[in-house]
């Protein structure tokens, strides 16, 4: 249900600012008004009656110089800030910098190129920084940073910035943003906004591929810096349809739950049928029509859950590697060993 909350204050209307919520509570930090960039940094409280408040945390004069388009992400109790730009000076950012209470600037050594409209995420104990724009062109470069030392994965995205990034699991979900036709001075043709499909990067081997999406698809747009995680779903929000002139902005939200193909949530066929199944292959088996190395491999796409094992049983058989596919291993010489317990359960409830 939304709930349209009291203006907040007018120096605190601001555009490309960051909003990041931690253990520590909300906060808001940076952005621009016209030529104008910020870098104060205000706890905030939300009430749906009396509305938003903002309490500027006071900080030392170690802070993050002004900024907009920066990466603001939580990780625990602390908040992570990396890049941004000051378009007035102009200056692009490659800082990296920690809040925990105070604003502490991790020094590390050859840091991801200077970039804005960029995004980060955590993943376990690796801090990933995606894409952006360098000033000149977009990026399509990640880089990941693990126990203070920086590098650049083999895995690359399209060149985007302005776009929407979520990470469940080892993963990230990239979508949208502004492509490599984008012009600051607003020349570019087109709606100047990635048409790629969403882009999964998986951080155990690096790799990029775009995901097979089904439903109702989100149409594309750029500025989505209201995706965010939420429990195992991907939620993409708001943001243009392309860069302006021309431009319409988009009130609309999406839901994205992910799902993984396995065994026992999608297989082919129901379990009374798939029971038969096994049933005639192990009659077959018996009268000898079959040879073992055919009549074995449909086994291998079914687990331990399709052959209706007792609760008893299931810690037993689950624990020996492969057991669903070992129900009757043969040995060198053609002689069947031993079912394995799985097997055993399976065989007596056929029969």
């Amino acid at each position: 249900v939304w709930h349209c909350l009291p203006e907040v204050p007018q120096d605190l209307r601001r555009h490309d600012a960051c909003l990041a919520l931690c253990d520590l509570g909300l906060f808001y930090f940076g952005g621009a008004r016209g030529r104008v960039f910020y870098k104060d940094l205000h706890a905030v409280s939300v009430d749906v009656q009396k509305g938003c408040s903002f309490t500027k945390v006071a900080c030392a004069d170690v802070a993050p110089a002004p900024r907009s388009n920066t990466a603001f992400v939580s990780r625990g109790g602390t908040l992570w800030l990396f890049g941004g730009c000051d378009l007035a000076r102009p200056e692009m950012y490659s800082d990296l910098w920690c809040f925990d209470g105070s604003w502490t600037q991790i020094v590390t050594s050859m840091p991801p190129p200077a970039r804005s409209g960029h995004q980060a995420a955590w993943l376990k104990n690796a801090f990933f920084v995606v894409g952006g724009w360098n000033g000149t062109g977009m990026l399509g470069d990640i880089w990941s940073l693990e126990e203070g030392t920086w590098s650049e994965v083999e895995g690359k995205i399209s060149p985007r910035a302005c776009f929407g990034l979520g990470a469940l699991g080892n993963k990230l979900l990239i979508f949208g943003g502004l492509d490599d036709k984008y012009s600051v001075d607003g020349l570019c043709t087109g709606p100047c906004v990635q048409l790629s499909a969403l882009t999964l990067f998986d951080s155990l081997d690096s790799t990029v591929a775009a995901a097979i999406e089904v439903g109702q698809l989100p149409p594309k747009r750029a500025f989505v810096s209201s995706s965010v995680c939420a429990g195992t779903s991907l939620l993409i929000g708001f943001g243009a349809d392309g860069h302006y002139p021309g431009v319409t902005d988009l009130g609309d939200v999406y839901l994205c739950r992910p799902v993984t193909w396995s065994v026992s949530t999608h297989a082919v066929f129901p379990f009374a049928a798939r029971r038969r199944v096994v049933l005639w292959l192990l009659i077959h088996q018996r009268l000898q029509l079959l040879p073992s190395h055919l009549w074995i491999l449909p086994l291998q796409w079914m687990d331990a859950a399709d052959w209706d094992i007792e609760p008893s049983q299931r810690t037993a058989a689950e624990s020996r590697e492969g057991c669903p596919v070992e129900l009757f291993p043969v040995t060198e010489d053609g002689q069947h060993q031993e079912a394995c317990p799985a097997a055993q359960a399976a065989t007596s409830r056929l029969q």
